[in-house]
């Protein structure tokens, strides 16, 4: 049998247009490859996996044609590859996931773009659950309210709520009592934790620290009351910074008590909105 020689090869390969299956990046390296292979007599079918990462496909795809591929596959391997990854790290001994159900995406987003424009996939989550009952699966992303929390719940075991937590704290205050079923405690008030918010600053102001680094972060605590925006000026105030948190807060009080109220279209009373006639200034404490 004559051996093929280097100036025979590529004539015999092209005769046969055996098939080479390439993955594809969209890189240079395998964009070189598939027209180097291509010059050789091969039919090259590129393939590119989807496992999360960001990239305009459509372009991706003409790119392999365009180098010489004949064919470019996309597969979306995304799930796949969650699961396989949770898999992987449990045999390794961790017990306990909390998935994110929204991607990051690393080009052309910034951070607050990443929490808004990337879909949720919520049934991304619950599918993890069900290939791994006996681990521990949490949900984080787009959780914002009881009814979120309680239809998640449903599903996995657990429900992680980030910012919403922090711009309306009061959304905890019930929850041991829905979802735990904790009845021990009493209702909470809002007046009782500021009191404690206000014995806390103390604390802090006479270690040497301003108070105002524990106030900026109870600001969501009047949330969706009427008067709230005129509580959260007063504790933003700067000029206040001086004072002590308990003539603050009572500063905050009458300017909530004084605040012009209007009925809204259910009649509920609230604060009048911005640009509304405001009331005398406010008597110093």
């Amino acid at each position: 049998m004559a051996k093929a020689t280097s100036r025979t090869a590529p004539r015999i390969a092209k005769a046969k247009r055996e098939k080479v299956v390439l993955a594809y990046s969209g890189g240079l390296d395998t964009s070189v490859i598939v027209r180097w292979l291509e010059q050789q007599g091969y039919d090259v079918i590129c393939y590119c996996a989807n496992v999360g990462q960001v990239e305009k496909y459509d372009d991706l795809k003409q790119k392999a044609l365009n180098s010489g591929g004949s064919k470019c596959y996309i597969g979306d391997l995304r799930e796949e590859f969650v699961r396989d990854f949770v898999g992987t790290v449990a045999d390794a001994g961790c017990t306990v996931f909390i998935v994110h159900a929204r991607n990051a995406w690393l080009q052309g987003l910034s951070p607050k773009q990443n929490r808004e424009v990337p879909p949720l996939r919520h049934d991304t989550v619950y599918r993890l659950k069900r290939d791994f009952p006996a681990l521990t699966i949490v949900l984080n992303g787009g959780v914002t309210c009881d009814a979120d929390i309680e239809a998640h719940l449903a599903q996995v075991d657990g429900v992680m709520v980030g910012r919403e937590a922090y711009h309306q704290p009061w959304l905890l205050s019930g929850w041991d009592r829905r979802f735990f079923g904790d009845t021990s405690a009493p209702a909470p008030d809002r007046d009782l934790v500021e009191a404690q918010m206000v014995d806390y600053m103390d604390r802090v102001a006479a270690s040497g620290e301003p108070w105002s680094h524990v106030s900026r972060h109870m600001l969501g605590l009047r949330h969706g009351l009427p008067g709230a925006r005129h509580w959260r000026q007063v504790w933003s105030d700067h000029r206040l910074k001086d004072w002590a948190p308990a003539r603050v807060s009572q500063h905050a009080a009458l300017s909530v008590a004084l605040a012009p109220r209007q009925h809204d279209s259910r009649g509920v009373v609230g604060a009048a909105p911005p640009g509304s006639p405001q009331p005398a200034p406010h008597a110093t404490l």
